[in-house]
């Protein structure tokens, strides 16, 4: 596993722990109408923020090969 993969599989580990083992739904910008956000992980590449509140996150330094898996396990989460 090279050091992107294993960024991401300790983002989605830090995602799955605070959301319950679940992925939530997932957006790659901030929010714009000022949901109370907290950060739950942040390795100085990949940042993720939660809205606990509304059941989302926001996820950033990704790429898009990233925020394709990404979305995909949110989306199965959301299938379960």
């Amino acid at each position: 596993m090279n050091n992107l993969q294993h960024d991401l599989q300790a983002a989605l580990s830090a995602i799955r722990s605070a959301f319950y083992g679940r992925v939530p739904q997932v957006f790659f910008s901030r929010n714009f109408v000022g949901d109370q956000m907290e950060n739950i992980y942040n390795d100085g590449k990949i940042s993720v923020d939660a809205c606990y509140e509304q059941g989302y996150i926001e996820c950033f330094g990704l790429t898009n090969k990233e925020k394709a898996l990404i979305e995909q396990e949110s989306q199965n989460s959301r299938d379960d």
